[in-house]
Formats: structure tokens, sequence, C-alpha cells
């Protein structure tokens, strides 16, 4: 679900507050965000309940990709959502890919992804237990001040995020052979300087 909030907008944090007060009067808003400082860190991951200053900080390792910390935020919201019977929770995420593959059609490849998957059954979980359970995508670095703060949980979570998720899917994992060849290639390319080919490289500063 979008609610509408124009990213960069100057008045996106008082949107917000106007849609939640005016839209979703009583629903408890949860903010969820990851982040990843290069590709050999890990991807740290929160969950921010400001109404009771609870934070949820979980850490995954560096071959994931920010798509599975932010999915993995989402289904750690919405576990916290079934486990306290937290009826009327609306989850806000800035991943709108996360979002898009919940709800898409679910024999697409990235629908087919663990998380997603978990986060599908934890939402019938819910349904079927009368938790009402809404997610929203909201837009990122927009001085939306649960976005803010969720992002700089996830920030922290990096090192010192728990590690009940530090495993490695098939997902991610399937995604580091290209860019990882093209490394090794390049590499190989560069120390032929030295060695033969001298002219080529010369020519050509990268492999063709």
């Amino acid at each position: 679900m979008d609610l509408g909030i124009v990213k960069n907008s100057p008045g996106a944090e008082k949107t917000l507050t106007h849609k939640l007060q005016s839209e979703w009067p009583g629903w408890l808003p949860v903010f969820t965000d990851a982040s990843k400082f290069s590709d050999k860190s890990n991807v740290g991951l929160a969950v921010w309940l400001p109404k009771y200053k609870i934070t949820l900080n979980f850490k995954l390792p560096p071959e994931s990709s920010v798509f599975t910390g932010e999915a993995t935020a989402i289904l750690e919201a919405l576990l916290y959502t079934e486990s306290h019977k937290l009826n009327k929770t609306i989850i806000l995420s800035d991943s709108s890919s996360c979002l898009h593959s919940i709800i898409s059609f679910p024999f697409k490849s990235k629908s087919k992804f663990p998380i997603i998957l978990q986060i599908r059954q934890t939402l019938f979980r819910c349904k079927t237990q009368g938790i009402e359970v809404a997610i929203a995508w909201i837009p990122g670095h927009s001085g939306i001040i649960g976005n803010e703060c969720a992002d700089s949980f996830a920030k922290d979570a990096i090192s010192l995020g728990l590690d009940t998720h530090y495993q490695n899917f098939a997902h991610d994992l399937a995604s580091l052979a290209g860019p990882r060849l093209d490394n090794s290639w390049k590499e190989s390319w560069d120390a032929s300087r030295n060695i033969k080919g001298i002219n080529l490289v010369n020519i050509s500063k990268s492999p063709p």
C-alpha cells in the first residue's frame, strides 16, 4: 500500500502524521529499515516502535542483500505483532521492492524467496487470529522521524544486532557470481600489463 507521500517532500513527516490520524486512527505505527555500508559489511536491520520506545536489531552476513534485510525487518515486525497480539498495526517500510514482492504473483522468482513466503504465512496467521495488520510504503530519507530512527538503528545493528537470522540464502548467493567473475577478470586483465599483452592492455584499459 502506498500512502501517497512524495519522496523528498519537505512536509513528509507532517503528511504522514495527518494520514495516520485521519485514515488510521488508533493504529500502531511500526517502522522498519535495513542498511549496509559496503559489500564486505554485514547487513543491519531494525524494527522501531515509537509508542513503546522498543527497538529490535538484527544483522545478516555480508553476502546478504539490502532487499533481504528489508524483508527480514518486515518479517520481524510481523512476528512481534503476532506474538504480542498488537491488533491494528501498520508497518511502514521504505522498500517498495519488498512490498511489491509480497503482493505479486506467487510464482515469480523473487516472490518465492523464503522470507517473502514467511511474511505471507505470518500475515495469514494474523488474519486467522483476528489481528489486523497493514503494510505501507513511505519514502526513505525524506525527514520522516520514525524512518530516520529506524535507519539509524539499522546502521547500529550492522555490528551490534542479534545474529538470529545470520544465514545465507541461495537467492543472494546466486547474484554474487556475475560481479565476482567480472572483478576476477578485471584483476587478471590488469595483471597482464606486467606479463604479456602489454600493447593490447594499453589500447583497452578494461576487458572488452
